[in-house]
């Protein structure tokens, strides 16, 4: 007689404010932050700030372009046409969007000190035909998590509304990681037939400035299948015949010990592989095959 087989797994999740809601799994939606900034990242400033070292695509070099799938054709230019200082500006020529809260935006990642607190700033330039209904909008925004996204739900955003002069955005936060993530963005509210743009200029960052080389990524864990020794067809034992050559009177693949005597012995650290299986959940048809299990041996 079978009995019932009940599994309980524990999930411990580490919880971030404001990212509470993600969850872990291969379904997992959420980007969780990298605790690193990306190489080439500048320390406590902004690379570009000014849009005077050039343009790919039309996005000021050394900053990230991103738009909704709602906002059709070209958004980004470079913005000679107005300009708060310099000869270049971020420019947006945000369309007439096909559904409501379309937007589209820049972003670049910065190497900070966590638990420092940082202020940005920008000047930003509106102009709409027609502007009833505010369907423009601007925004500043810093992630103190440094996520690789320039519009993720732990940006701190600051709104600009006013139209047809240049005016300054102030975000400021404390960093939780030691990358910041920094973004400049437009919206357009509503389907509405107009042309709407967006300059953003004079970018500033401050800050405390790190003192020590950026952390960089963990290195990738030993994949435990290439440490499992080559095998002779269905035999899981090296050398099984002992045909190879000896070290110190012992076969290639295999390591002396003795029980008596005097000298030195040494566990192995070779690694085996225990055949696979099914788990059989209480007679339930959907059997569940599991992959075979490395071990010392």
């Amino acid at each position: 007689m079978r009995r019932p087989v009940s599994l309980t797994v524990l999930a411990v999740l580490a919880a971030f404010p404001a990212l509470s809601s993600a969850y872990v799994g291969v379904n997992d939606t959420c980007p969780w932050p990298t605790p690193y900034p990306p190489p080439g990242a500048p320390w406590a400033s902004v690379n570009n700030p000014g849009f005077e070292a050039g343009f790919t695509g039309g996005v000021g070099n050394q900053w990230i372009g991103w738009k909704d799938a709602g906002l059709p054709g070209q958004v980004h230019y470079d913005g000679t046409d107005r300009v708060h200082e310099g000869s270049h500006s971020q420019k947006l020529v945000m369309p007439t969007p096909t559904s409501d809260y379309q937007e589209a935006g820049i972003y670049q990642r910065l190497y900070v000190v966590p638990g420092e607190t940082y202020t940005a700033t920008v000047r930003v330039y509106l102009q709409i035909d027609n502007p009833d209904g505010w369907d423009l909008l601007a925004f500043l925004g810093l992630d103190p998590y440094g996520l690789d996204s320039g519009d993720s739900s732990s940006t701190a955003w600051t709104e600009v509304s006013t139209y047809g002069q240049w005016r300054t955005a102030t975000a400021t936060v404390k960093a939780v990681l030691p990358v910041m993530t920094i973004s400049l963005k437009a919206t357009r509210k509503y389907p509405r037939y107009r042309d709407t743009k967006v300059w953003f200029d004079s970018v500033t960052f401050s800050g405390p400035v790190p003192t020590d080389p950026p952390p960089t990524s963990e290195p990738d864990p030993v994949d435990p299948e290439s440490l499992i020794p080559a095998t002779l067809e269905p035999n899981l034992v090296a050398n099984p015949s002992f045909e190879d050559t000896y070290t110190d009177g012992v076969s290639i693949g295999w390591n002396k010990w003795w029980t008596a005597g005097s000298g030195q012995w040494k566990r192995s650290q070779r690694v085996g592989k225990i055949g696979g299986a099914k788990y059989d959940c209480a007679g339930e048809p959907e059997n569940v095959d599991m992959r075979p299990k490395t071990c010392l041996v």
